[in-house]
């Protein structure tokens, strides 16, 4: 209850964190493929389309939406606390800390665990962890007594948390992988459309948001049942023993069952690290064919694409090699050492070698895909879906080409970006100059370059204007031009 507490402990912690989080996002990688040329923008309706297409997307947007109910045991320690006076004011504070802190554990775990055993099989384990955790308190709570209980409750929820936390860095991976997997199915990278077409998890939100208050209300959490019992406040009902208990036994059933729901989703979702890799590296090979298409491949690109499809080819055309670790066991019963790192070097190379000859048939496939019958079934649809492109090509020629559909010139980003890069190091230049003349203290100087500075923002302003004028340009004459 001391102001202090804010006070001293709130300002450095935001500091940290915010300096954390500068670290974090400077040391952020962008590892989207893209073609160098691919400026194109997708349509609205066009993006949405997508999206629902992809099933990853729905998988795990599933498992989200009808798992919501394994959230129900998260008052116990609080109503342990407050209506069983299971601790002092203090131990709970100390309590709440140390449940607290569980989360630190299972983020610091989860970036190995997920290199070890693989995106899924975390999701399921941590996932079938969690049910048995929260199913763990209900005895507990029932059969001992309250001020030796919430210790043991804290012990199953500490648990559950650093399991749980696997999620934090878990999601955001798989949300990375979904999205690549968008691109390799549709050839546009649509991020900004899973946010839109998530919306509807939020109508669902809040259909089930009213689930917990009704079973508050069946279970006698009620002014009217509070006030009949000589209570003011309706969650005064749980200082009876056998109220709690009762409101307790349901509450960590629907836990148990919102955590199995939520598992189950996973079991579909199959989109592996290895197929991911597959993926990815398809991706760099349409993006080479994009960018010598447009005349802007790079030596560096030929060469890493091209010795990307001589590695495919290499690794398709060998054999798999045996992944047992038998080698490994007899290196053990010799005792020697190095021959025990030899074996488990050659059984690690072993799953690699297999696994480079998955990934490389994702390549070989894409590069011979229009020769396969598979292809050859999708033309008909191709065809239906291009004639629709057609019709929606017409509406936007006559909107913006009266006189005809006329190629949009890609060129000019090229001047244009190199205006933007000139004018960003004129006004890096002029900030200098600026910070230059404060340090010598010339009012006349600063003066002028504070208008060097104003003068080069607004031409890169005006660049920047020109180059979002011309990208939306590009998309619609892409959008126009496309079934042509």
């Amino acid at each position: 209850t001391d102001l202090k507490l804010y006070r001293y402990a709130y300002p450095p912690m935001v500091i940290l964190g915010f300096l954390l989080s500068i670290m974090v996002y400077a040391n952020t990688q962008e590892k989207i493929i893209q073609a160098k040329t691919h400026v194109v923008q997708v349509k609205f309706i066009d993006a949405i389309r997508a999206v629902a297409k992809n099933k990853y997307f729905w998988i795990i947007s599933l498992a989200g939406w009808i798992g919501f109910l394994e959230a129900s045991y998260g008052t116990i320690l609080q109503w342990l606390y407050q209506y069983q006076h299971a601790c002092t004011e203090g131990q709970f504070a100390l309590i709440q800390t140390i449940n607290g802190n569980a989360a630190l554990w299972g983020m610091l775990m989860a970036p190995w665990a997920i290199r070890r055993f693989g995106k899924k099989r975390v999701l399921l384990v941590t996932n079938f962890l969690n049910v048995i955790f929260i199913a763990s308190i209900y005895p507990i709570v029932v059969n001992v007594d309250p001020r030796m209980c919430i210790w043991l409750v804290l012990i199953c929820l500490f648990s559950n948390g650093v399991v749980g936390a696997f999620a934090h860095v878990l999601n955001p991976s798989i949300q990375g992988d979904i999205r690549d997997y968008q691109q390799y199915v549709t050839g546009e990278r649509i991020d900004g459309m899973f946010s839109t077409v998530g919306l509807i998890g939020q109508v669902i939100t809040l259909a089930t948001s009213g689930v917990l208050p009704a079973v508050y209300e069946a279970l006698g959490i009620t002014t009217e049942n509070a006030a009949s019992m000589g209570y003011t406040n309706a969650y005064d009902v749980l200082y009876n023993r056998n109220i709690f208990e009762d409101t307790f036994a349901l509450l960590v059933g629907l836990s148990v069952f919102g955590a199995i729901m939520n598992v189950i989703p996973y079991f579909f979702y199959d989109l592996t690290e290895t197929k991911q890799r597959g993926m990815i590296n398809v991706l760099k090979v349409r993006a080479l064919f994009e960018d010598y298409g447009n005349n802007a491949l790079s030596d560096k690109g030929l060469v890493e694409t091209i010795d990307l499809v001589n590695e495919a080819r290499s690794y398709v055309a060998s054999e798999p090699v045996s992944e047992s670790k038998d080698g490994i066991r007899e290196a053990k019963k010799s005792g020697d050492k190095q021959a025990v790192k030899a074996a488990k070097k050659a059984h690690k190379d072993a799953i690699e070698h297999n696994r480079m000859i998955e990934i490389s048939r994702y390549v070989i496939d894409e590069m011979n895909k229009f020769g396969t019958l598979e292809v050859e079934k999708l033309y008909r649809k191709a065809a239906i879906e291009e004639a629709k492109q057609r019709l929606a090509s017409r509406k936007v020629i006559l909107k913006n080409y009266p006189n005809g559909l006329v190629e949009f010139d890609s060129s000019i980003f090229d001047e244009l970006f190199a205006k933007e890069d000139q004018l960003e190091l004129e006004l890096e230049q002029a900030y200098k100059t600026l910070f230059a003349a404060k340090e010598s203290k010339d009012q006349e100087a600063v003066k002028q370059a504070r208008i060097d500075v104003q003068k080069a923002k607004v031409a890169r302003a005006k660049v920047r204007t020109e180059i979002k004028e011309a990208t939306n340009a590009n998309s619609i004459y892409h959008r126009a031009a496309k079934p042509w």
